[in-house]
């Protein structure tokens, strides 16, 4: 998208809209300065590293505030203020295991940042650039000042991975928690090949391995110690825990002739990978 002088102003994007049943697909622009945000670091060879507020925001209008209890005061500093428009931000989702989770609830109604007032996510995305944020909020028809510690996250996408049953495990991903606001703990079970002891067992994708035997496993690391040494065709007890948080337990039997358990890890000369 671009203005009447030819400059970029946007790029137009697909996404999966969950409002529908089924999934339908939503057209938007994404401005060109959060792009530019984003390639500025790689054409200096630097990594794409950022800071989130660790939250997702949507908006409601400045009557829908007022009924939640927004003060005259602030409702007038919302008015006047030269941004998206008549309406107030709010928190509508939290990122499971970051620090505002422990802070902040969706419902909050997002007044100020740093003591000015917000009306566009962007005004907030600047200001979350720094290790913590001032918040104002407004919950359970009060105002609150909050102390929120942002969030880091990266560009780089998963650099270890370990291929075991027939199955490619590796941490679980960030959209888990931005998402379906689940903690990214367990082994992440993104892949499974056909004809693979995963694939025969139920060790189906989306779920995290919470625990070997019993034992848990909250990472790549302990869930490797859980599982090294074990000789060809015996069985291993695998708990899974599902998107919805339910658990189910399979019983898997290592093939290692035709499914051998090996890491993959990103290095500064490409990928590497080690049979364990």
């Amino acid at each position: 998208m671009a203005d009447d002088r030819g400059r970029v102003v946007g790029l137009l994007a697909s996404f999966v809209d969950p409002s529908t049943r089924p999934w339908g697909k939503l057209r938007r622009g994404i401005p060109a300065a959060s792009v530019e945000d984003a390639v500025a670091p790689l054409l200096d060879g630097r990594p794409l590293v950022w800071r989130s507020l660790g939250a997702d925001l949507g908006r409601i209008s400045l009557s829908q505030a007022q009924v939640l209890g927004l003060p005259e005061a602030e409702l007038g500093a919302l008015l006047d203020h030269p941004g998206f428009g008549r309406v107030a931000l709010q928190i509508r989702r939290v990122w499971a295991g970051t620090p505002a989770a422990s802070v902040l609830r969706g419902g909050d109604v997002l007044v100020r940042v740093n003591g000015a007032v917000v009306t566009h996510p962007r005004e907030v995305e600047l200001a979350t650039a720094a290790p913590s944020v001032s918040l104002t909020v407004l919950r359970d028809g009060a105002l609150r000042d909050l102390e929120v510690p942002t969030f880091e996250a990266s560009g780089e996408g998963t650099r270890r991975f370990l291929v075991w049953g027939g199955a490619l495990l590796h941490e679980t991903p960030l959209p888990v928690a931005q998402q379906r606001g689940r903690a990214r703990d367990g082994v992440y079970v993104s892949w499974i090949w056909n004809g693979s002891p995963a694939q025969a067992y139920g060790m189906w994708p989306t779920r995290r391995i919470i625990a070997v035997d019993e034992v848990p496993t909250p990472d790549l690391d302990t869930f490797l110690a859980a599982v090294a040494g074990r000789a060809d065709r015996t069985a291993v007890r695998v708990r899974l825990r599902g998107l919805d948080d339910k658990e189910t337990v399979v019983t898997l039997k290592l093939d290692l002739h035709y499914w051998p358990t090996a890491e993959l890890r990103w290095t500064d000369a490409g990928w590497e990978r080690e049979e364990r």
